[in-house]
């Protein structure tokens, strides 16, 4: 009796399986590079540039209307997907390094936030419904839960990253942009000129 009911488990766990893959080849179709091309919807220029210049994600957050669109960019599983791929590529890497230590865009972004009228601005927006409605619609909108649904349950979604990562021409790209002094040059440069750019903002007496 004990084995039959293991042998029942078994056989029932193996249908379930069966029963998914079926309605997984159904619904989303074999994995061609198509499909990959549609879920990854991959482009040269990265889509959220907020995450790679605080100027940028500085302006989304200083207005109500950009910062509606930032939320809704990042509800999208392709978004994601393009964060993914253009965090693997070693040239994003020099453009984030150099934006993250040019001294002058950080002053930039916080001056950002030393005009009043980003917080009258942000004031209206939050007794404005409209403001709620725009920053949820995305959110309440079941086509969004379906897109995710479908992303997680496709191998696509997840081939890209991996196939990069196993492509030994990245391994060596990667590698050699992590040995080379000159990939930090940006960095401690922006460290040496943190110094003049504080003295040049400070008000002269």
């Amino acid at each position: 009796m004990k084995s039959f009911i293991t042998s029942y488990k078994y056989t029932l766990a193996a249908l379930v399986i069966v029963i998914l893959i079926s309605i997984s080849t159904v619904v989303f179709g074999e994995t061609t590079d198509a499909d990959k091309q549609a879920i990854a919807a991959t482009s040269e220029e990265c889509k959220v540039k907020a995450y790679s210049d605080p100027t940028v994600m500085a302006a989304a957050m200083a207005d109500p209307t950009k910062f509606v669109e930032l939320m809704t960019l990042m509800s999208q599983p392709q978004t994601y997907q393009n964060m993914i791929e253009c965090g693997m590529d070693t040239t994003e890497w020099n453009e984030i390094i150099a934006n993250m230590s040019d001294p002058y865009k950080m002053m930039n972004a916080m001056a950002m936030f030393m005009n009043p009228q980003v917080y009258t601005n942000w004031m209206a927006a939050s007794m404005n419904p409209a403001f709620y409605t725009a920053s949820m619609n995305a959110y309440m909108n079941p086509a969004l839960y379906t897109q995710w649904m479908a992303a997680m349950m496709n191998p696509a979604y997840y081939m890209a990253p991996m196939e990069k990562m196993a492509d030994p021409k990245w391994q060596q790209e990667s590698t050699a942009w992590m040995m080379d002094p000159t990939s930090f040059q940006k960095m401690f440069e922006g460290m040496y000129n943190i110094a003049p750019v504080v003295a040049d903002a400070t008000p002269s007496k």
